[in-house]
């Protein structure tokens, strides 16, 4: 389903709280909006927000539905209808003896 494709990229892409506006007040290279979510940010100073804008692979802005609106023109915008949106949470670590025992053919 691409709502768990949308999921995946959000979890890839750090929070920034950065917006980046042309002279028109648009964000610049918007291509994807996901509006009427619950949005679990990471950022302790703003935890929730409800819709996100998303520019070359990275967070672009994070907002209300209508602030995000507002900021895409020509981009796909998807509606979460409610649901949570979070960060992944990617684990890349190793047991050291665990891991080296992968690495030895037996």
């Amino acid at each position: 389903m691409r709502f768990g494709v949308l999921l995946a990229f959000v979890a890839a892409a750090a929070y920034t709280g950065v917006m980046r506006r042309t002279s028109a007040g648009r964000a610049e290279g918007v291509t994807l909006a996901i509006v009427n979510a619950r949005i679990w940010t990471g950022d302790p100073s703003r935890p929730w927000a409800e819709a996100v804008a998303i520019a070359a692979n990275r967070i672009s802005a994070v907002g209300t539905t209508t602030e995000i609106r507002a900021l895409v023109k020509n981009a796909e915008v998807v509606d979460a209808m409610g649901r949570l949106v979070v960060p992944g949470f990617i684990d890349t670590h190793v047991h050291f003896v665990d891991g080296g025992l992968s690495t030895v053919a037996m």
